[in-house]
């Protein structure tokens, strides 16, 4: 790489990088503005904004009191130079194919939530065979959508999904927000995104995002495959992760001490879910895993962005199974982070708060978080900058918390957190708290005073024996040269 950051022995405490999300864009001018057309009381009838206002286009607002419920379909379309706003319910019940909130690319206008979008079935847990242990599937139907937007042309606009905002999707191949045209504005989620089935998003951004991605609410999925938040293409903004991002494919993400209990498990209680987190294409400003600022009795916005401090959530990005909580990188291209932060304090990829990948059960390998894929190229830019946790857990698995694959690149890696793997287990398994593969090009390393870069081996409660490798930092590309340790190597 050309850049030249020189290493930084100081205790690694940042000015904190406020998010260009004070505020959301206002709406293009240039189309006339309606009275706005309300929604106070239960309908089924679909409503769209080009024909809501007597046939003519007006913005749509579903109030707390209303509801809509249509018998299939899209509920509403923005497909105008209008919005919408929900603060009421719109939903569907055991139908299929079916849409909440539909945004048409090609036009200018917003999207904003505080009441709750829902296509869901009819589904109660079972115990078919009496073994104590849930069974069956985790939905039967399919199609079903929260918020989406699709067209050839992008949206013109904000998505906001404020405080209150609540989307439940229970569906295979569904998605709570899936946005397949390109959005010319910034996606926030400050609520909370549920989905449950097979190959479920709960976020998924196809095309390109111009503004900030803010993920400040709470987004967690559940089946096999399911992904909690994937962007394929670029955003022209941060992307900021300030709340509980989960995936998993298990039904219990708690492994039982009771071996009876592990045995009892079936095929449909241990389905591998994706990762937490996927980010495939370039973000300009950076990722940044956050959490709140020191509080201030005379200031409650310390770090200025818009939010009152008491309120912030702390980013925590879990996967449980074999998918790495996050994966940077895409096959057949080049990756790129912006910095997050200025002048020697710029980096890439900043995490406050907590990443973890757990394999949870025996025999299912664990990664907190991967730089780079095979077949493409990472460039972190300024680097890493951990301030947080970072960690991998497994049973007779391999464990490893920061893994970069051949094709990545981080100038500088500093620990300022800790870094931490451990593997459970008798078997000849490794656990890693830096893995550098070939290829890779990692050049400096630096672990601040009084924190880690760990791995462990523990055997099995009641044998005898312990059996792996538990290695700090293994580096198979050649490429890390400096070495500065002010805290622990373990």
């Amino acid at each position: 790489m050309s850049r030249k950051k020189a290493p930084h022995l100081q205790s690694q405490l940042w000015s904190r990088a406020a998010p260009a999300l004070a505020g959301l864009t206002a709406i293009a001018a240039g189309f006339p503005a309606g009275a706005g057309t309300s929604i106070s009381t239960a309908t089924t009838t679909p409503v769209a904004t080009s024909t809501v206002n007597g046939g003519a286009a007006d913005d749509i607002t579903v109030t707390s009191d209303g509801t809509i419920k249509p018998a299939s379909g899209t509920a509403v379309t923005l497909d105008s130079n209008n919005s919408v706003s929900n603060a009421g319910t719109i939903y569907y019940r055991d139908v299929d194919n079916v849409t909440d909130v539909l945004l048409l690319g090609g036009h200018t206008g917003s999207f904003s939530n505080t009441g709750t979008l829902e296509a869901d079935e009819t589904h109660t847990d079972t115990d078919s065979n009496g073994d104590g242990n849930y069974d069956g599937v985790f939905a039967t139907g399919t199609g079903r959508y929260g918020l989406r937007l699709t067209g050839t042309s992008p949206f013109v606009g904000d998505i906001s999904l404020s405080s209150g905002s609540v989307i439940n999707i229970r569906g295979n191949d569904s998605a709570g927000v899936s946005l397949e045209a390109a959005l010319q504005g910034t996606l926030l989620n400050v609520g909370s995104i549920t989905a449950v089935g097979d190959r479920v998003f709960g976020v998924h951004a196809m095309s390109t995002i111009s503004g900030d991605v803010a993920l400040r609410g709470s987004v967690s999925t559940t089946g096999l495959g399911a992904v909690a938040v994937q962007l394929d293409d670029n955003v022209g903004g941060q992307l900021l992760v300030q709340s509980a991002i989960v995936s998993t494919g298990y039904r219990y993400t708690s492994r039982s001490s009771t071996q009876s209990v592990l045995d009892a498990l079936g095929a449909d209680d241990l389905l591998q879910g994706g990762s937490a987190l996927v980010i495939k294409g370039d973000v300009a400003g950076g990722v940044l895993l956050e959490i709140p600022p020191t509080l201030d009795s005379t200031n409650t916005d310390v770090d200025g962005d818009g939010y009152t401090d008491t309120a912030e959530g702390s980013a925590s990005v879990v996967s449980y199974g074999a998918a790495p909580a996050i994966v940077i990188g895409a096959s057949g291209r080049t990756v790129t982070l912006g910095d997050v932060g200025t002048n020697g304090e710029a980096y890439g990829f900043v995490n406050r708060g907590a990443i973890a990948g757990a394999g949870v059960y025996d025999g299912v390998s664990a990664t907190g978080l991967q730089v780079g894929v095979a077949g493409g190229l990472v460039n972190l830019t300024g680097g890493l900058s951990n301030q947080g946790s970072i960690g991998a857990s497994s049973y007779d698995a391999d464990a490893t918390a920061v893994h970069f694959l051949s094709g990545a690149s981080a100038y500088t890696i500093v620990d300022a957190g800790s870094m931490t793997a451990t593997q459970t287990g008798d078997t000849a398994h490794s656990a890693t708290g830096l893995l550098i593969d070939a290829g890779a090009s990692t050049p400096n390393l630096i672990i601040s005073k009084a924190h880690s870069i760990g791995a462990s081996i523990v055997g099995v409660t009641g044998t005898s024996t312990v059996g792996g490798n538990a290695t700090a930092i293994r580096d198979l590309s050649g490429s890390l040269t400096s070495i500065i340790n002010n805290g622990f190597i373990a």
